[in-house]
């Protein structure tokens, strides 16, 4: 390929991913999937690690962390006064309840501290609010939580074997360490 050719061809634009959100004091919003996208985590050197065992049949971390779940749910959060915004909320898969058709309902949750249990209630969209957006598929869920823990993204691969492969050389390697959540701050 000629060097003029390749310099006018235009990179390939990812779209962007969420951000993620934890519960503070109270969220409220309206979902935008069926149900949540589970992922286990393990606690070490004071940072969290994804369990990458359900992805590669194995995990460099299982043997010697302590393991912990999360749900991930892509919402429509609502802030007084402004413009409701796409986000990916993390809560404890507890919450939850089994076999969840989630999509376009309104949801509350709270917790009364950082440690406490997270408090949902689920309740039907009301008739003044408007229909929701469309779906947001578990592609872009996994897009994000890629970027959370510093892993290749699944969408710069032409297959999810290549983006596995990328996964295992990444997790494998000595000096991988997941940078710090680039959460938001507890939402009020």
């Amino acid at each position: 390929m000629p060097v003029t050719d390749a310099l006018s061809r235009r990179p390939r634009v990812l779209p962007p991913t969420l951000p993620l959100v934890r519960v503070g004091q109270l969220a409220r919003g309206l979902f935008l999937a069926d149900s949540p996208l589970y992922l286990a985590s393990h606690w070490r050197l004071g940072r969290s690690f994804p369990c990458v065992a359900p992805l590669l049949q194995h995990c460099p971390w299982c043997a010697g962390a302590e393991k912990r779940e999360h749900a991930y749910i892509p919402i429509l959060l609502g802030h007084v006064g402004y413009k409701p915004t796409r986000e990916l909320l993390e809560l404890p898969p507890h919450v939850f309840p089994e076999n969840p058709r989630l999509y376009g309902l309104c949801f509350s949750a709270s917790r009364r501290s950082k440690r406490a249990t997270v408090i949902m209630t689920i309740e039907p969209r009301p008739p003044n609010v408007s229909a929701p957006p469309p779906p947001i598929g578990s592609d872009q869920v996994l897009r994000t939580l890629a970027k959370v823990y510093a892993l290749p993204d699944p969408a710069a691969y032409e297959t999810e074997n290549e983006w596995l492969l990328a996964l295992e050389i990444r997790t494998r390697s000595p000096d991988y360490s997941p940078g710090r959540h680039n959460a938001k701050a507890a939402l009020p």
